[in-house]
């Protein structure tokens, strides 16, 4: 993760929200033409004076970036991995002015809003003396217990005002991140220093301490401790809570958005998220659409507490790993303050007078912010269940699984209320394929190739399984016998030969199987259309340096801080890397990997050893690039690649020379090819150069996972090749004519004890090979 992201973020009290109403349709069809403000009525809603949001168009240049920045007197306060392209600026105008400026910029911004300011949707308890968790009846959790008290592996996120780090009904189920313990240093290399026990985004530092208890009492619903003999108990006996402060009576959004950003990192498969509140955020719908995209990440929100119909942000928006909820009475009954509405309000949880834990103790509260950790707690017991469920699959088995009532008809999606039992024994696992066998880089040709399946038929019955295959020359399909070779520990393990035919061939093969209530399913998931390959030949490696050891770099320069060969992640910020391209820990960077002073300032030159590159190929490498100046980025600073084609002169070549400065590992490729960009050569050298000229600003550089393979066939004997130059050519006609017809057995080529006629027939057959 790339990101500290640390806008700072006023927000309302948190006590009833006081906005207008807001449905769950985008507004941005209603927009001005050309506009690029996604809310029209953006600035009519609470927003921070001197931040706002900006999403570039991808490629944009540096420059043009510059541009806007300087038209509205802006810094680069934060950036987003989830999103790219995204910022969060600080500004030195007004914010209507700097909206005005932007918003009919999109040749080269593709939105630009307001930074919003969110509220708790919680209410102030109106039963002191209640000490019934009567929601958790209402759901059904002692009978869901039966099947499942949580997963101890399974994370939530808790993106709220702290949590209690010491509450004795909740220490045991907080996160303790075993590879960043609290030692001053960052050992998983993610950016943030002893993220032992979570984040603080609003402060940005270790210490998520609840400051007004909204956070610790939406955590004791989802998962305090069970059968402790303390207390409540939460939905989830037994899970891992991830506290992620993002404010106290004021909620930072885009520490939100780094806390949702951080959540996926840490493989949280569900985040509460008790609060709301601002206009339409384009920022917001897009971390939310990406962690749904690429954690499967159930996103629970509150649908607000103005008692008006439609959910308010972020639970209005219509993304499909979001369920937003509404809060219900004992007598299932919607509360009065409760916002609902189809389509923008999905199911109804509990909501009123839910005792739970706060710091220090206990206490009661109501508010849809009450409601949805019940919700947070089922979807993690359901994802626990699963595993492998997609966000929307744990959304639906929620929705589709509640408890039909006549005061929710009409009034939300489900139309009921939440049911962890139901949930649960509504679980259907499908049938699910897993490929056991690795698939090499390259397999020899004219062997078969075994690959070996587990198809576990889980929660069905496997009705068929087919290996279909195709070689270069073929179209599918053409079907495998698949052989049952499961043993009693592991019954469901299949293999089936793949025909591997001639050198530079690319066999393709993929496994159709279907289950009585599933049907047809394929592995990989796209089937045909995306099959597994094999790639028959010998494998040719001319270089593939993950820097893991020495192999002949090189270093000039006149920096302090030149390229040096080293773990990544230790100097802070987010300007330099936090982890390799590779994943083998190592790579060359700009500055001193392992602390100390980082700024590059001059000029450092990173050259490779010697490459045989003769046999062509892609020359492969990932870099980094990374800017923070005061001034816009100048012709001064660079960072270019050179090749050279020899190794004894200085005739160095300009490749490339980036200007995007993306902050993230980027991969590239040189042709090498005749005709392409670079000609093969046995004497290539590559060349990284990073300079930074400005002595304000911060460039600094990264390379790694340098790799050039090529694929051949070995190398066919020429029987005709006399003059053992590689090739079949006029040396060896020549050689053969001052011999014709004499009785010399170098030269008699056919075997036959004269150099004749049929020698030239083979000669002429392999004639420049």
């Amino acid at each position: 993760m790339s990101n500290q992201f640390k806008c700072a973020f006023l927000l309302a009290a948190a006590t009833a929200f006081s906005g207008s109403s807001i449905s769950g349709a985008s507004p941005i069809a209603q927009l001005e033409k050309n506009s690029i403000l996604p809310d029209p009525n953006a600035l009519a809603h609470p927003h921070v004076e001197n931040e706002i949001m900006v999403r570039f168009h991808p490629g944009t240049e540096q420059m043009d970036r510059n541009t806007i920045f300087s038209q509205i007197g802006a810094q680069v306060k934060s950036e987003y991995m989830l999103v790219p392209d995204l910022y969060c600026l600080q500004i030195g105008v007004p914010v209507s002015h700097a909206i005005r400026a932007l918003e009919f910029r999109g040749d080269i911004l593709r939105y630009v809003e307001p930074v919003y300011v969110l509220e708790y949707f919680d209410t102030l308890p109106n039963d002191p003396d209640f000490s019934q968790l009567w929601g958790m009846a209402n759901i059904n959790a002692p009978v869901a217990w039966d099947s499942s008290t949580g997963t101890p592996s399974l994370r939530v996120a808790i993106i709220d005002s702290g949590i209690d780090l010491t509450h004795p009904d909740l220490q045991a189920n907080i996160i303790s991140n075993a590879a960043d313990p609290i030692d001053g240093l960052d050992n998983d290399n993610n950016g943030l220093v002893d993220d032992h026990h979570g984040w603080d985004f609003n402060s940005n530092d270790n210490d998520p301490t609840d400051g007004n208890g909204h956070g610790t009492h939406t955590s004791g619903t989802v998962a305090a401790v069970g059968n402790n003999g303390l207390g409540v108990v939460g939905v989830n006996w037994n899970c891992e809570i991830i506290p992620l402060r993002v404010g106290d009576q004021s909620l930072s959004s885009s520490a939100i958005y780094a806390s949702v950003d951080y959540a996926c990192e840490m493989g949280a498969k569900v985040s509460n998220n008790s609060y709301g509140g601002g206009g339409y955020s384009q920022t917001f719908f897009d971390i939310i659409e990406s962690a749904g995209e690429n954690c499967q990440h159930v996103f629970c929100a509150a649908a607000g507490n103005d008692g008006v119909e439609g959910a308010s942000y972020p639970a209005a928006y219509e993304l499909e790993n979001i369920i937003s909820v509404a809060a219900i009475n004992t007598d299932d009954s919607l509360a009065s303050f409760s916002q609902y509405g189809i389509p923008s309000v999905d199911i109804g949880a509990p909501g009123v007078g839910i005792l739970s834990t706060t710091p220090g103790g206990y206490s009661s509260y109501s508010g849809t912010s009450m409601a949805t950790p019940h919700v947070a707690g089922v979807a993690a017991l359901v994802h626990g269940m699963l595993a492998d469920a997609s966000a929307l699959e744990v959304i639906e088995i929620l929705t589709e699984n509640s408890r039909p009532t006549s005061s929710m008809t009409g009034i939300v999606n489900s139309g009921g209320v939440l049911d962890a039992a139901a949930a649960l024994d509504g679980l259907f696992r499908r049938p699910r394929a897993t490929l056991i066998t690795e698939i090499p880089a390259a397999t020899p040709s004219g062997d078969n190739f075994e690959v070996i399946f587990e198809i576990d038929p889980r929660d069905d019955v496997l009705v068929s399984k087919t290996l279909y295959y195709r070689d270069s020359n073929s179209d599918f399909p053409v079907w495998v016998p698949l052989e049952l070779i499961g043993q009693k520990d592991q019954p469901n393990i299949w293999n089936a030969m793949v025909p591997v035919t001639d050198c530079d061939s690319i066999p393709q093969f993929y496994l159709v199987y279907s289950g009585a209530e599933a049907g047809i399913q394929n592995y990989p998931l796209g089937g045909a259309q995306s099959p597994l390959e094999l790639l028959v030949g010998e494998l040719d490696i001319a270089i593939n340096d993950d820097f893991q050891t020495d192999q002949g770099w090189s270093v000039e320069g006149d920096s302090q801080t030149p390229w040096a060969r080293g773990m990544p992640g230790q100097q802070g910020g987010n300007w330099v890397p936090h982890n390799d391209a590779d994943g083998s820990g190592m790579c060359y960077l700009t500055g001193l990997p392992m602390g100390g002073p980082h700024d590059l300032d001059g000029s450092t030159t990173l050259t490779s050893p010697i490459i045989d590159a003769s046999g062509g190929g892609a020359l492969e490498f990932a870099y980094w690039l990374s800017e923070r100046n005061s001034d816009p980025h100048g012709p001064e600073d660079s960072f270019q690649v050179f090749v050279s084609s020899t190794s004894s002169a200085d005739d160095w070549v300009l490749v490339r020379d980036y200007d995007s400065y993306a902050r993230q590992w980027v991969s590239d490729s040189l042709d090498i090819s005749i005709g392409g960009e670079v000609e093969p050569t046995s004497s290539l050298r590559l060349r990284f150069i990073a300079t930074d000229a400005d002595p304000d600003g911060r460039i600094e550089a990264g390379v790694d996972a340098v790799i050039m393979q090529s694929l051949t066939c070995g190398v066919k004997e020429l029987l005709a090749d006399l003059s053992g130059n590689g090739r079949v050519d006029g040396e060896d006609l020549s050689i053969l004519l001052s011999y014709w017809g004499q009785v010399i057995a170098d030269y008699d080529i056919d075997g036959n004890g004269t150099v004749g006629g049929s020698d030239l027939t083979i000669m002429l057959s392999e004639w420049s090979l």
